[in-house]
């Protein structure tokens, strides 16, 4: 299994793990401790910088791509299979390019877990979303790319790398044009 440069383990992250794993609801558990993390604004020096390890030891999460890395790193320990999932909010990309070029992007990170021989949706700070779909806050969100962690969704997915928001926008546009994911 593949960590991933940011999604790494460590003798801190196994102990974690183990009280995770020793409750009923691993998934419970898992969305209990995260939620138990300080939540810090944008921070453009560290976001998309820290490994889980980090993450965990700073008590804080920048959001949605620092909860998903923490939450990978501890089910790797038991060796549940997890891939990092970027996504866009499938509202904001048929919205029309004004409204696009005018807005903030409104992106999210899932995990797809493999348990219990079924891949299911997990949104590490909610828990496992409903009938296994891209689904936040009662928005549907379009996959753009899957991995270990955001550095191994280069390629069509070089956007995902960078942590200037309007770059980021920038090529995610990019790519929306290539691969006529909205309305004209």
């Amino acid at each position: 299994m593949i960590s991933g440069k940011y999604c790494s383990t460590s003798l801190n992250i196994y102990k974690i793990s183990q009280n995770i794993f020793s409750q009923n609801n691993i998934f419970d558990a898992l969305k209990t401790y995260i939620n138990t993390f300080q939540q810090a604004k944008y921070y453009p020096t560290k976001f998309r910088k820290r490994t889980a390890d980090r993450i965990i030891r700073s008590k804080y999460s920048l959001g949605c791509t620092d909860d998903a890395l923490v939450a990978r790193a501890i089910l790797r320990v038991k060796d549940i299979s997890t891939k990092y999932v970027e996504t866009v909010q499938k509202e904001w990309l048929e919205s029309g390019i004004d409204n696009i070029n005018k807005s903030q992007i409104i992106n999210h990170v899932f995990l797809d877990v493999y348990y219990k021989d079924e891949w299911l949706v997990l949104n590490p700070a909610w828990g496992l979303t409903l009938d296994n779909k891209y689904i936040f806050k009662n928005k549907e969100y379009v996959v753009l790319g899957k991995g270990v962690d955001f550095d191994h969704l280069i390629g069509d997915y070089g956007f995902l790398t960078t942590t200037n928001t309007e770059e980021i926008k920038k090529l995610v546009i990019d790519y929306v044009y290539k691969h006529k994911y909205y309305k004209y």
